[in-house]
């Protein structure tokens, strides 16, 4: 897995960031994501995910992938771009969207939010949230 913005693999707290303009290039043994990779229980609280790509990876904004748990409160994900969830790619993982807007991204498979994995399903709780209604 390569990350261009930031990698989290331990539980943390990220507030009041902003994760701007990344872009994730491809390789043959990687699947890249635009901003931030996260894979361990985390918080983003009062943040902007912004114009961040990745067109050929998962997670133009947010890759969340294999965690116990991805807990998004008061954050902004718009304008970022992949080739699966152009805003948040969920993949064998659970999440929480409170008071969260997310608006504008674009994607070939959900361009808002994407959950992957049959064999090992992503749980999502959506609570006051925006979303928008382009979302595949």
């Amino acid at each position: 897995m390569t990350a261009v913005g930031s990698e989290v693999v331990n539980p943390i707290l990220i507030e009041r960031c902003v994760i701007v303009g990344n872009h994730g290039a491809t390789n043959d043994t990687s699947t890249t994501v635009g901003g931030a990779n996260i894979q361990s229980s985390a918080t983003l609280s009062n943040c902007l995910v912004i114009n961040n790509e990745t067109y050929d990876g998962w997670g133009g904004g947010i890759l969340c992938m294999v965690s116990d748990g991805l807990e998004i409160n008061s954050c902004t994900v718009s304008g970022n771009a992949a080739q699966s969830g152009g805003g948040i790619n969920f993949w064998q993982s659970a999440g929480v969207l409170l008071n969260t807007v997310i608006w504008g991204n674009d994607a070939y498979y959900g361009s808002a939010l994407a959950l992957w994995d049959a064999d090992f399903p992503s749980d999502m709780t959506v609570s006051y949230s925006n979303i928008d209604s382009a979302a595949d």
